[in-house]
């Protein structure tokens, strides 16, 4: 099993058609089938097999498709793909928003990576925290800040309510040096304070 310290979130963006973008695909007809096409188009040249490099794509109904191991690499983030999970939301999230039950869907499979591999919700990014993109556009970047304090409240209160009696510090992960430490600390306290 590979070593995860991100999860990031990504949009269909261009390839989905809205009102102000003609031409591209309508979000409800937007399947796995079609985006292993796009992503087979992009990386043929390294890969001819190449299918879709997210690891989980949630549709327009909120279903959530597990569609690349977590244990393979999906070229989605460069530089940031040897540590990463990719999960992309169906629609171009610069011009719309995102449905109800693609955010349900997106808050508990979040939800669940996190716990899996014991990453916090400050691990959580949009492409457009490490890349040079819009990705995952406007609309549903700007949730991320509502969504990480919702995953952080409920890992605390999932081990208490279990009676494990875990305090807040043994959830998070040991970092590699003083200076993560100290990191993960201020955030901690700023978000403590933000409460």
């Amino acid at each position: 099993m590979r070593l995860l310290t991100k999860i990031f979130v990504h949009h269909t963006g261009n390839n989905c058609m809205v009102d102000s973008i003609p031409g591209g695909t309508p979000k409800e007809d937007i399947t796995v089938a079609l985006i292993d096409s796009w992503h087979n188009s992009r990386f043929k040249k390294h890969d001819p097999k190449a299918k879709t490099q997210y690891h989980y794509v949630i549709l327009d109904n909120g279903k959530i498709i597990d569609t690349r191991p977590v244990s393979k690499i999906g070229w989605c983030v460069r530089g940031h793909n040897e540590d990463s999970v990719s999960i992309c939301v169906v629609g171009n999230f610069e011009f719309e928003e995102p449905s109800l039950q693609q955010l349900v869907s997106l808050k508990q499979l979040l939800l669940t990576l996190c716990k899996e591999h014991k990453l916090q919700s400050w691990d959580i990014c949009g492409h457009r925290d490490k890349g040079q993109t819009l990705c995952p556009g406007r609309n549903l970047y700007n949730k991320l800040p509502e969504i990480r304090p919702w995953i952080t409240k409920q890992m605390i209160k999932r081990p208490l309510e279990n009676g494990s009696g875990l305090s807040r510090i043994t959830l998070i992960r040991r970092p590699k040096n003083i200076f993560e430490r100290l990191w993960d600390i201020i955030k901690w306290i700023i978000l403590k304070k933000n409460k």
